[in-house]
């Protein structure tokens, strides 16, 4: 069954999946960015490159990173951006975003942080000229917060996932996922030598599992109002960028309905 076994994680925090991931997070902020390198195979700066360079951040550009972390995607941003760019890092926990503000002290551009639900941006609708979104989207509401991004984003403006989504059949993928599930918890553990960090390792396989596929994700995307640009997988059809705009709108002259 899809997803079968996220259930008696979330039953660790009453069954409250927003807690559980939270609280799952809090536990390894220190050592998260060690993780992603292990989950990644030390793929992923490269994968947030493309992201930046696929979504068109301009020098001077308005950013929100949704689902911020430990900020990586958001310093990346800022240093495409420059010192008259703004960058908002947003997330829902707390000692993920301490981790960013110490990781981007040395950055000269405008970068702030915002704890908040992505489902609830606390933000005006039409702002942001680009949103961004890296590995957190299988932890949300996945309508609600495309809905979200949505309405933020200007006109024009671009929104980009990178996210790991349920793959379609095939060997690759399996032996991916079989990296993933099997060797990665054991080696989590080891690297950041706390139970948390095999914990959230073991976690995060299954929820790929749970993910939308690609077509399922670009039909939410395309029902938010967003037009798709880009689809592109970025490893073993398990790592997935999807780049889209926000149509312009059609001025229409006097008398035209």
């Amino acid at each position: 069954m899809r997803g079968e076994g996220l259930e008696r994680y979330w039953q660790r925090a009453g069954g409250d999946r927003r807690r559980f991931v939270d609280e799952a997070f809090a536990g390894v902020a220190a050592d998260y960015d060690r993780l992603v390198r292990l989950f990644s195979g030390g793929l992923d700066r490269r994968w947030r490159q493309r992201c930046i360079e696929a979504c068109g951040v301009a020098r001077g550009g308005w950013v929100l990173d949704c689902a911020t972390g430990t900020g990586a995607l958001a310093v990346a941003a800022a240093e495409q951006a420059g010192v008259t760019g703004r960058v908002l890092g947003l997330d829902t926990c707390g000692p993920m975003l301490a981790e960013a503000r110490r990781k981007a002290s040395r950055i000269e551009a405008r970068l702030a942080w915002v704890q908040a639900e992505v489902e609830r941006l606390p933000l005006r609708s039409e702002t942001v000229s680009t949103v961004t979104l890296g590995l957190g989207l299988r932890h949300m509401d996945v309508k609600g917060a495309l809905g979200e991004m949505c309405r933020v984003l200007a006109p024009g403006g671009r929104l980009a996932l990178l996210e790991f989504l349920r793959p379609p059949p095939g060997v690759v993928p399996r032996v991916a996922l079989a990296y993933l599930r099997w060797l990665v918890p054991p080696l989590a553990g080891l690297a950041a030598l706390s139970g948390a960090a095999w914990t959230l390792a073991a976690y995060l396989p299954r929820t790929i599992e749970a993910a939308p596929t690609v077509p399922d994700l670009v039909e939410v995307v395309e029902n938010a109002g967003l037009r798709v640009l880009l689809i592109k997988s970025l490893f073993a059809h398990v790592v997935w960028l999807v780049v889209a705009m926000k149509p312009l709108r059609r001025l229409t002259s006097e008398g035209e309905r």
